[in-house]
């Protein structure tokens, strides 16, 4: 069976974390699932960058924290919530109310600060930089699809290319301008970084407004 090794929290070998039931730190616990073929993410295990190996079963070994006043297990991603929670309200003993409220709220704060963000799309190339950094490096990209990031990327340096030819296309019309000659590349230029941001844009809106 092919075997996998992940782990979602390298800080937990350098902090402490405590147990949202006890208030007890936390041990590091090896843990152990076998990801089948069919299971929704199955598919993620057998990609690596853009290369794609068919696997049957894998088996995905990680770490997960576990409590031996309480004797329960929590994943990485349950754990981090729990965090948040304990941050937010300034201890350790947190009801699963709170932190469904505190995840909810870290959402809420996201999708207003992406709205804001996008003013700085009138910053050309720079503008969607930092609203996708934002958007797949943080809460948010829990309501994106896996290849999102990749697809924004690709269809921005597409439009960049597209409109960048048609403002040749055009500009040809006017060759025999000497102002339109000297400043050509200046011309193309602009609106071509102007549009590399748009499906920033357009994906914000559509996603996140």
């Amino acid at each position: 069976m092919h075997k996998v090794y992940e782990n979602d929290d390298l800080m937990m070998f350098f902090k402490k974390r405590y147990c949202h039931c006890c208030g007890e730190i936390l041990q590091i616990k090896k843990s152990e699932r076998i990801v089948r073929e069919g299971d929704p993410d199955h598919k993620i295990y057998c990609t690596v960058g853009t290369n794609y190996k068919s696997y049957g079963d894998i088996l995905v070994i990680g770490k997960e924290y576990y409590c031996p006043s309480c004797d329960k297990t929590f994943s990485c991603d349950e754990q981090g919530k729990v965090i948040e929670a304990q941050r937010y309200y300034q201890k350790k003993i947190v009801t699963d109310e709170e932190i469904s409220q505190t995840y909810k709220s870290e959402i809420l704060v996201s999708l207003k600060n992406i709205l804001k963000l996008r003013w700085t799309l009138l910053i050309p190339i720079v503008g969607s930089l930092i609203c996708m950094f934002y958007i797949f490096n943080g809460k948010l990209s829990e309501k994106t699809e896996s290849k999102d990031g990749y697809k924004l990327l690709l269809s921005s340096t597409l439009v960049f290319i597209g409109v960048a030819l048609a403002v040749k296309i055009v500009l040809s019309m006017f060759s025999n301008v000497d102002f339109i000659n000297n400043y050509k590349t200046i011309f193309m230029l602009i609106p071509s970084l102007l549009a590399f941001n748009i499906p920033a844009l357009l994906y914000i809106n559509r996603k996140f407004k």
